[in-house]
């Protein structure tokens, strides 16, 4: 440890990454503190020491928190940076840089269960960082539990309706846990929302009419979409296919 003291006193890059921790440059200081950390690895202890003195003064720099997370990271020490992490995340939620670092730590397959705590902690929030976006869904994937996802989604759509990624994604949710007719109404939503991809749009609700020909909404929608694209041939045969197979529906055909 003596050895790795004196190192860092005599080294340059140690003398310019703190100085750059202090004019607050941590970006550049962490490219210098990786370079101190490839020479001599068992060097962090020393590195963290001034870098946590700072912090003790300075409880709510999140930037230097987050520096020292990263600085955890470079020595796949996960725990350490993930419970810095969360420190930051206790500070301020909405500081979304942590959700990235999170992500990459979740990507080393460890600290599964603190990360995926924090990301739905975070979306109770409603912060809906991409990182958590691309993440949560997968942690929810591997523990087959698809109405999770669903719930998920469903509240992204609820802040961000207009936001077509996020739509198409709930749709094939819905149709995964064979919820038709919601399917539907995303796929309406859609038509309405991207009026040049209403012919694409049309064959996805076919698709949906194939696994429920009895389904008024959805041949309702059917029907329409094809109106809708001058295609009058189709759209009669959807609502002829929905009357053989739902009779209660000849009187809402009447008025498409």
């Amino acid at each position: 440890m003596k050895r790795t003291t004196l190192f860092l006193k005599e080294s340059r890059d140690f003398k310019i990454a703190m100085s750059l921790v202090k004019r607050n440059q941590h970006l550049d200081a962490l490219d210098r503190f990786k370079v101190i950390l490839a020479n001599n690895p068992d060097s962090l202890a020393d590195i963290l020491v001034p870098l946590y003195k700072r912090l003790a003064i300075r409880y709510d720099d999140l930037h230097l928190r987050k520096l020292i997370s990263e600085l955890y990271i470079v020595v796949s020490q996960y725990r350490n940076a993930v419970d810095e992490l969360e420190e930051i995340f206790e500070i301020n939620p909405h500081f979304t840089q942590i959700y990235f670092l999170l992500a990459k730590i979740y990507s080393k397959n460890t600290q599964k269960t603190k990360i995926k705590y924090l990301f739905e902690e975070a979306v109770k929030k409603d912060i809906y960082d991409t990182s958590i976006v691309d993440i949560l869904p997968k942690i929810y994937l591997q523990e087959e539990s698809l109405e999770k996802s669903i719930g998920l989604y469903e509240r992204i759509v609820n802040k961000k309706p207009k936001t077509t990624h996020f739509l198409r994604v709930l749709a094939e949710l819905y149709i995964k846990a064979k919820r038709y007719e919601e399917a539907s109404k995303i796929y309406q939503n859609l038509a309405d929302l991207l009026p040049g991809e209403s012919i694409e749009i049309a064959k996805k609700c076919e698709f949906l009419f194939s696994l429920m020909p009895n389904s008024v909404a959805i041949g309702n929608l059917l029907a329409k979409l094809y109106f809708k694209n001058y295609q009058p041939e189709k759209a009669i045969e959807a609502v002829e296919r929905l009357i053989e197979n739902n009779s209660g529906f000849l009187r809402t055909a009447i008025t498409l």
